[in-house]
């Protein structure tokens, strides 16, 4: 085993067991590599706070993240360039023990605006990819018993799912510990291994089918669909509204799910591709999905990031004549 020199770090022989050796990035991670470095200056960040109230043990706190850190690898991944190429790699070296501050704002006239600030001059500040922490945490109290407990990291190295089930096993890490039971098992992938796996695919006839198919729901397209003919700067921070939707509507939409043995999830989706539809007045929709890419039970068990977004084309029928709920639920 020789000395690697990546991104300025040298992992030399003795550092082997707590530095790990520099594997490639997923076609996913490239994706983000290259969007950051087109703007570096607005971070590709995900981030989520969870609202506790009652008493909370910071300390223990403290030392499940770095334990859950430690199991799944991905909050600890340092990316390099090697040979030009950029290549990530775990470094358990990192002291966890600074990375999750407890910050106290009650001092503050309101503590709640205070923290909401606080964690979005957080999430949009610039990342710089081979030298900053690319997951970071903080505890922030609000109130005599009240905490923000706030998670924040790259989308390079982690994507929904695998935010989830980092926060996921913290939690489940931190209630076994104040309850002195054992935890339950957990055995991740290692990262290096979700790597190779997704080479493999690349290489598979599986892969090459897969391609056909995608081709084939995106032939004909001459455009995205949109309701404006521009796009909106780019930003860290997402504008973000809601309300809370009616009982009847509610209940309208359970309905419909059970009628097509199909989901609310799936009926909302299909209720927006034929929104676009009828205002743009086009006999299909093609909307943005979000999928996890986890075909195997080894890459569900793991943090990381391997999500994707595929096209999903609906068909909300030609002008005149509307599409019904069981065709676009069917699509």
């Amino acid at each position: 085993m020789h000395g690697t020199e990546l991104g300025g770090f040298s992992a030399r022989p003795q550092e082997a067991r707590v530095v790990g050796l520099p594997f490639p990035l997923t076609p996913a991670q490239l994706g983000v590599w290259y969007a950051q470095l087109l703007d570096p200056d607005v971070p590709i960040t995900i981030a989520q706070y969870v609202d506790i109230v009652g008493e909370l043990d910071a300390d223990v706190l403290q030392q499940v993240t770095a334990e859950a850190a430690h199991a799944y690898g991905s909050p600890l991944v340092r990316i390099g360039e090697f040979d030009g190429v950029p290549h990530q790699y775990v470094d358990h070296t990192i002291a966890i023990e600074q990375e999750l501050p407890l910050i106290d704002l009650r001092h503050h006239d309101d503590p709640v605006a205070a923290a909401q600030e606080w964690m979005r001059a957080e999430f949009g500040a610039p990342i710089d990819l081979l030298t900053d922490r690319l997951v970071a945490g903080a505890v922030l109290r609000v109130g005599d018993a009240r905490w923000f407990w706030y998670l924040r990291g790259h989308h390079i190295v982690l994507d929904g799912y695998g935010a989830f089930a980092n926060s996921q096993r913290i939690a489940e890490l931190y209630t076994a510990r104040m309850r002195d039971t054992p935890a339950g098992e957990l055995v991740p992938g290692e990262l290096s291994v979700l790597v190779e796996g997704e080479q493999r695919y690349r290489e598979s006839t599986r892969f090459v089918g897969d391609r056909e198919h995608w081709a084939q729901r995106i032939a004909g397209l001459d455009s995205p669909t949109a309701l404006d003919g521009r796009t909106a700067p780019r930003s860290a921070i997402n504008l973000v509204t809601g309300g809370r939707l009616s009982e009847k509507l509610v209940d309208r939409l359970e309905t419909i799910a059970a009628s097509d043995d199909s989901t609310i999830s799936a009926v909302l989706l299909a209720a927006f591709a034929a929104y676009l539809g009828r205002l743009t007045d086009r006999p299909d929709a093609v909307l943005s999905l979000p999928v996890t890419a986890r075909t195997t039970a080894v890459m569900r068990r793991s943090a990381g990031m391997l999500s994707n977004i595929v096209p999903l084309r609906l068909p909300t029928g030609a002008a005149g004549s509307a599409a019904t709920w069981g065709e676009l639920l069917r699509a």
